[in-house]
């Protein structure tokens, strides 16, 4: 079960410098839904991962990832309301 937990927070990282690369390099603009829904599922993955194994270490992590989710919730909406594709 451990290595599901560690391999969730890795997928989620990536998920995020995914999504930052893609729109880096212009792959995919940050207008559109999926970035922000891609960034904010990497977010909860990566607080999954470090909300497994938490001490007071990880709170700084899952405090950050929980505003990120938030952030990505918002810009998703208000990218599908502007209508982005």
């Amino acid at each position: 079960m451990e290595l599901l937990y560690s391999f969730a927070g890795v997928t989620g990282a990536l998920c995020c410098v995914g999504m930052y690369a893609a729109v880096s390099v212009s792959r995919i603009s940050a207008e559109r839904p999926l970035f922000f829904i891609v960034n904010g599922v990497g977010a909860l993955l990566v607080m999954l991962g470090a909300w497994h194994s938490f001490d007071l270490g990880d709170l700084g992590t899952i405090s950050q990832e929980l505003t990120w989710t938030l952030v990505s919730v918002i810009g998703a909406v208000r990218a599908q309301v502007a209508g982005g594709k």
